[in-house]
């Protein structure tokens, strides 16, 4: 992804390695808080996914220790998670479980 602002003289790149196509919208979020913090207007920062957390307890405890704690977090509504790209989460559990055989 690449946003130009030729007469800022401001170039800005993304590069992705992923190969899910959802991460879109990430993309473009992060480009736009980028941009609104160039220019000291109001940003947020990006929430993780529990992605990582959920590959953890896959390889280390079990796919239903995952699960369960996939369901507690949204249980709760945790905050500190994105759950917005569940699809990308549903789709690297789902190769993980493949993976590991667990």
């Amino acid at each position: 992804m690449i946003c130009r602002i030729p007469e800022e003289d401001v170039f800005i790149t993304f590069l992705n390695n992923t190969r899910v196509a959802g991460h879109a919208d990430v993309l473009d979020n992060m480009l736009n808080n980028v941009v609104s913090a160039l220019y000291n207007q109001p940003y947020s920062l990006i929430k993780p996914t529990p992605v990582y957390e959920m590959k953890k307890l896959i390889e280390n405890k079990s796919a239903n220790e995952a699960a369960a704690y996939y369901r507690q977090l949204k249980k709760n509504k945790n905050t500190r998670f994105d759950f917005d790209s569940s699809v990308d989460l549903i789709n690297l559990a789902d190769y993980l479980l493949k993976k590991t055989h667990k």
